[in-house]
């Protein structure tokens, strides 16, 4: 039921009925200054769902009547909902138990009156007229069907700010949820990876390799005859098992290099992981929500990845050091056994 089309029109301090604005929980509500009855004033009150009406006229004589109406109603959407009001002149006409007023609509309205209760026919912004029943009242009444709006407003509020705040943790922890399955499944695939790396153990068995040639072209200049017109090839062996040297420190360098990229990126992502996975638990938890993937394992494979990697690259380290330090000892010892064995 619409008792305030955008057509009434308004007013500010309405002497006749002593009717006036009240400001409440920052919106505009209707209520009246007064709840002591005024001699001669008849009151009326109209209420229907989220909206309520105030009639109050005087007998002007001949018939006709003055006085005034107020509206109040639920505006606007929760959380934003509040209660506006409206008012203006009331004019119309009293025959027998007919009534006819003018309260702002384009047309008059018309009806019933009786001392216990007014009938009118409303007519609605979308063209159709819908009877209303409004009981003999008073100011006290009014007053409380306002407060009763007021309070309806801010219950809607209310409501609509937890909701609203219920769904955005919902959704907060719907997608810490979904991070964390996410986080925690990249870690597992991630220390897997690096786990199961073999870049340093194939660098260490490429320098193996290649000092155990060195190994034998120094059996290969062992085994040249003694000669003078043999020096020179002798020299040429040395200066073979020298390159040889040179090699495996080349190994050295490539193994390095892999040292180097193994911390960039395999230990450096699973590292990531683990910090990733770490603040999605924290979230979880902070919003208090039990998280819906076990993520033990993975930040469990993730450490043990990192301590593996640490301690295959002590072990990487350790070995080239081994291997250069005695393929540079063979280097020069073949460079004594040639100079000892030069004419």
């Amino acid at each position: 039921m619409n008792f305030n089309p955008m057509t009434w029109p308004l007013a500010g301090k309405l002497g006749a009925a002593g009717v006036a604005a009240l400001v409440a929980g920052g919106s505009t509500a209707a209520a009246v200054a007064s709840s002591s009855p005024e001699p001669g004033v008849s009151t009326y009150m109209c209420s229907y769902s989220n909206e309520g009406l105030l009639l109050q006229w005087k007998d002007a004589g001949g018939g006709t009547i003055t006085g005034t109406y107020e509206d109040a109603k639920l505006t606007g959407t929760a959380p934003q909902e509040q209660v506006t009001s409206s008012s203006g002149q009331l004019s119309g006409s009293v025959s027998g138990s007919g009534i006819t007023l003018n309260i702002g609509f384009s047309t008059s309205v018309y009806g019933t009156v009786n001392g216990s209760s007014v009938s009118l026919n409303v007519p609605q912004q979308d063209g159709t007229i819908q009877p209303v029943t409004c009981p003999a009242s008073d100011l006290a009444h009014w007053n409380k069907a306002v407060v009763a709006l007021n309070q309806q407003a801010s219950s809607d509020n209310d409501a609509a700010n937890q909701a609203a705040a219920q769904a955005q943790h919902e959704q907060q922890v719907s997608q810490a949820q979904q991070s964390l399955a996410s986080d925690a499944g990249t870690l597992s695939s991630d220390a897997a990876s690096l786990d199961g790396g073999t870049s340093l153990a194939q660098a260490v068995s490429q320098m193996k390799s290649d000092y155990q040639h060195q190994q034998q072209d120094w059996q290969t200049e062992q085994q040249e005859p003694l000669t003078c017109d043999n020096s020179g090839t002798i020299a040429g062996d040395a200066s073979t098992v020298a390159g040889d040297a040179s090699t495996v420190s080349g190994d050295q360098s490539t193994l390095s290099g892999d040292i180097t990229s193994l911390q960039g990126n395999g230990m450096r992502n699973v590292q990531s992981d683990i910090t990733n996975v770490d603040g999605d638990l924290a979230t979880l938890q902070n919003l208090g929500a039990a998280r819906a993937t076990n993520a033990s394992a993975a930040l469990a494979a993730g450490q043990k990845a990192l301590a593996d990697s640490n301690n295959a690259i002590s072990w990487a380290n350790g070995q080239a050091s081994t291997i250069v330090n005695e393929a540079n000892q063979l280097s020069n010892q073949a460079q004594s056994y040639a100079n000892a064995h030069s004419c």
